[in-house]
């Protein structure tokens, strides 16, 4: 799996469809589907155990808007979230088989091979 992050319209599922040969239909933001990328991951209200992120590691890409570096939330609600998400990330980036940064359309090896 390879986990693809970066900020706002940098080019991340235009780069996934190129390195993967997929078409529009290949991508879905909910992790249940079968389709091979999901999108949107910082967006994923459901569940986050076990079972959620071996289903992540078996797909061929995730796609999730870069996370940190930013100032929290001053709702709890919203801050337990992110450190859900953020603490996903982390694991999803120890175990992918490489992990690429996109910014202005050029990927970055932060882990393994572009």
């Amino acid at each position: 799996m390879i986990l693809v992050i970066g900020g706002y319209f940098q080019g991340k599922k235009e780069y996934v469809k190129n390195k993967f040969q997929l078409s529009d239909d290949d991508f879905s933001d909910d992790l249940y589907s079968s389709k091979p990328v999901m999108t949107a991951f910082e967006c994923w209200k459901g569940d986050l155990g076990e079972k959620e992120l071996k289903l992540l590691l078996a797909k061929k890409a995730v796609i999730s808007l870069e996370s940190g570096c930013k100032v929290l939330s001053l709702n709890e609600e919203e801050r337990l979230f992110e450190e859900k998400i953020n603490s996903a990330l982390q694991y999803l980036a120890a175990n992918a088989n490489s992990v690429v940064r996109l910014y202005c359309g050029i990927p970055m090896a932060l882990k393994g091979e572009i």
